[in-house]
């Protein structure tokens, strides 16, 4: 069971790292960043940003700005906040670490550019913790 739940969380990291292009040149401070869904380790939806069928909705927003960061859940009226720091590891992407004020382990993830099938793209963020994978989008702010 671990061998597997490890090589779930390998998969959506290089899913995560390839799907995302850091070569854009707009700080992750520049987007109001709100969420595109929660998953479990396996790929399950558990909430979303937006309506979907069966899927709990949940209105979570992510802000920037020097080195800290505000995570805010409208839904149930909490806040939490800490520090950030911004990695550019390749052209195709930079680690985002997150360090919540309350928590010991940081969190990790990924800020780049998800380019479409049509060739339209958006800024996202990919973070993971330790039994899910949350997705942003960025909107120009």
């Amino acid at each position: 069971m671990k061998r597997l739940l490890a090589i779930c969380v390998c998969f959506f990291m290089c899913v995560g790292l390839c799907s995302c292009d850091s070569s854009q040149t707009r700080s992750v401070s520049s987007y109001n960043w709100s969420l595109e869904f929660i998953t479990d380790l396996d790929g399950n939806m558990l909430f979303s940003g937006s309506v979907h069928d069966d899927i709990p909705v949940l209105d979570l927003t992510l802000s920037f700005e020097e080195k800290s960061f505000i995570l805010t859940d409208n839904t149930h009226k909490q806040e939490w906040t800490g520090t950030y720091s911004l990695e550019k590891i390749d052209n195709s992407s930079s680690k985002l670490g997150l360090t919540f004020e309350n928590l010991e382990e940081p969190v990790t993830g990924v800020y780049g550019t998800r380019v479409y099938s049509d060739d339209s793209e958006s800024a996202t963020i990919t973070l993971q913790t330790d039994e899910n994978i949350l997705s942003f989008v960025g909107e120009d702010s």
